[in-house]
């Protein structure tokens, strides 16, 4: 799987681990577990670090859309992404600036700062 994901209820904090090419689809699988399993407002690491994220400019407006659409669930929590290379960077800056999402959102090369940043040391 090129994403996979990890709702922990216990310590309310999600964990998402990519490898390959992940696509659209695979991101709206991972919203929809999210609003199934009520995990919105929790602290999210999305670590991006090992993919490779290639969404068109439909394929952003769509996401685009998705994350408008889950604005009734807020709050949400803030996400921590983890990139590494100046593409999937570039991909998760155009990312955070969709939707009028209202939830903090920011970039990280460190695992280390992402989770400080997000309040705690939670291991995935």
């Amino acid at each position: 799987m090129p994403l996979t994901f990890k709702i922990d209820h216990e310590s309310r904090f999600v964990t998402v681990n990519t490898e390959g090419l992940v696509t659209l689809d695979d991101i709206l699988v991972y919203y929809e577990a999210l609003v199934v399993q009520e995990a919105m407002a929790y602290p999210k690491l999305f670590d991006a670090s090992d993919c490779d994220l290639r969404l068109n400019d439909d394929e952003l407006m769509t996401l685009g859309a998705w994350v408008s659409a889950f604005a009734q669930h807020d709050p949400r929590g803030p996400i921590a992404i983890l990139a590494t290379t100046e593409d999937t960077e570039n991909t998760m800056r155009r990312y955070m600036n969709l939707g009028g999402a209202k939830r903090a959102v920011k970039m990280f090369r460190s695992r280390t700062r992402a989770l400080k940043w997000l309040g705690g040391e939670k291991e995935a």
